[in-house]
């Protein structure tokens, strides 16, 4: 277990270490390249997931959960509830239009200060398009097309589409480290067959406090237009 431990630890301290890297302009890109990779990493509309969720913590711990998420992108609010495999609510709470956070429900260890903030904040990382204009377009080093947007925030977010394989969302503190990676894979069609979700998500929080969540997409169910 301390071997493990300090490999976690290291590989933190390198990770925490990668920079926010140069985004190389491509004539070949359309104008509407952001809308077209916008479109394809963030759901339309309301929708209510159904995750299986594996945390992984500082010290190798590895816990099981079961997500629920509702969340609209037109009026941007999000819920989300976290249970137990067996279905007993282990945190429930909300984010309106501005961002404000209401905590429903909360069961010791998550009611620490913080916790509802970085849950919610995750979860509107995965599923809500950053607001505004990308402030740049180009591929990365690796060939693929990244929009990147500067929040006003001190943080800087990029996202990248892999093409059929799946897209990314990387996450630049202020001192340009990188803070917060998601990773998708396995894109299948949900719903009627017009949307296409990842199967598999990935997200690690980087730092000595880091963790990573592994999520898998157990139903998504469409709501009405007027949520």
């Amino acid at each position: 277990m301390i071997r493990r431990a300090l490999v976690l630890l290291i590989l933190a301290a390198c990770t925490a270490c990668a920079r926010l890297p140069a985004i190389v302009p491509d004539n070949a890109l359309p104008p509407t390249a952001c809308e077209t990779i916008v479109s394809k990493v963030y759901p339309a509309g309301g929708w209510q997931l159904f995750h299986a969720i594996t945390a992984t913590v500082p010290g190798g711990g590895v816990h099981r959960f079961t997500g629920v998420a509702v969340f609209s992108s037109r009026t941007r609010r999000l819920q989300c509830s976290l249970m137990t495999t067996e279905g007993f609510v282990l945190f429930s709470g909300q984010r309106d239009t501005k961002g404000r956070i209401t905590i429903d429900r909360t069961v010791p260890p998550f009611d620490r200060n913080g916790f509802a903030e970085g849950l919610l904040n995750d979860l509107a990382l995965l599923l809500l398009a950053p607001e505004g204009r990308a402030t740049a377009t180009g591929r990365d080093a690796t060939g693929e097309a990244v929009c990147r947007w500067t929040p006003g925030n001190g943080r800087i977010v990029d996202v990248s589409d892999a093409g059929k394989t799946g897209w990314a969302i990387r996450v630049y503190a202020e001192g340009k480290k990188l803070e917060r990676s998601v990773t998708a894979r396995h894109l299948e069609p949900v719903g009627a067959g017009t949307v296409v979700m990842p199967r598999q998500m990935t997200l690690t929080r980087i730092g000595l406090v880091g963790y990573t969540l592994e999520l898998t997409l157990l139903e998504a169910i469409p709501l009405p237009p007027d949520h």
